[in-house]
């Protein structure tokens, strides 16, 4: 509790300090030369039994900010409308994203794997899992920092932009970049990273802390084919919940069917001339809220 008010107390004094709007910027990090950043045009069920492993990165922020004795923490103006805290990993030292870190033991749940298997498709399976680590990744700000990032001799940088709060990763940008291209199309790549939580900093990657949340528990999921072509596949996610402060049960009862609340999610996966990738998907955060992309 003393760490989660030390955190607050932070966010509050970055907030006054900086200004939130979510959006993934590119800058050159020029200094105080005052120019606006530019959007980078970069082209950028959740089972319940992955979120712990894709838990939210909130612990891992810095604070121990250095301060002018009780003021807020000091920041350096660098352009662009943004302030750095911390100094930033030389880019010499940022390494490449690879999902594979993610991928490793990951397994489905058990209705996602049934429907899965109906399709018959290996490829088309591991591109669903890897669209899906990636949107948990977005949503709950789960990425995992470099080894040089969370040394204990580094203090770690985090960049306050329109009243955000973004967190060094120690990975370049561009590799990061291309894990989302490996998994969705161009195009969606291209709205993912300029929509949500990404930030392009001297070609360093730094996500925004953070996660937002929702008042559904979920409770039940169903998954329905639409269309199945050698070049496309449709189909839907009906997700059964009910609002957290109403609970007549964690488990499903199929008499109750009608009485819930129920969001339909739909996918849309394409062959594309380098493969498999998802032209339609969900992001769905640590609460089981769903945004389509």
């Amino acid at each position: 509790m003393k760490k989660s008010s030390s955190i607050a107390a932070i966010f509050c004094m970055f907030a006054l300090l900086c200004g939130c709007t979510n959006a993934a910027y590119s800058t050159n990090g020029n200094g105080s030369d005052g120019s606006s950043p530019v959007l980078s045009d970069s082209p950028a069920d959740t089972s319940s039994e992955n979120t712990d492993s894709l838990s939210s990165d909130m612990s891992s922020i810095d604070t121990s900010l250095s301060t002018s004795g009780n003021s807020e923490p000091q920041g350096v103006n660098i352009g662009g409308g943004m302030v750095m805290f911390g100094t930033a990993v030389d880019s010499t030292e940022l390494e490449e994203f690879s999902l594979a870190a993610y991928t490793e033991g990951y397994t489905f749940g058990e209705v996602e794997n049934e429907f899965l298997d109906t399709l018959d498709n290996a490829d088309i399976k591991e591109l669903y899992m890897n669209a899906q680590i990636l949107c948990k990744l977005l949503s709950t700000s789960a990425i995992r920092p470099t080894s040089k990032v969370l040394d204990n001799g580094h203090t770690r940088a985090q960049i306050c932009f329109d009243g955000c709060m973004y967190g060094e990763s120690g990975y370049t940008y561009e590799s990061f970049k291309k894990a989302y291209l490996s998994a969705f199309t161009n195009e969606a790549t291209e709205k993912i990273l300029q929509d949500q939580y990404y930030l392009d900093y001297n070609g360093a990657l730094f996500y925004v802390y953070g996660a937002s949340g929702g008042n559904a528990l979920k409770v039940h999921r169903e998954y329905e084919l639409i269309s199945k072509t050698d070049s496309a596949v449709e189909f839907q996610c009906i997700v059964f919940s009910h609002d957290i402060d109403f609970k007549p049960s964690t488990e499903y009862d199929p008499a109750l069917r009608d009485k819930y609340d129920k969001n339909i999610i739909d996918f849309k996966l394409v062959l594309t001339d380098n493969g498999w990738r998802a032209e339609k998907f969900l992001k769905a955060d640590n609460h089981d809220e769903f945004l389509i992309i």
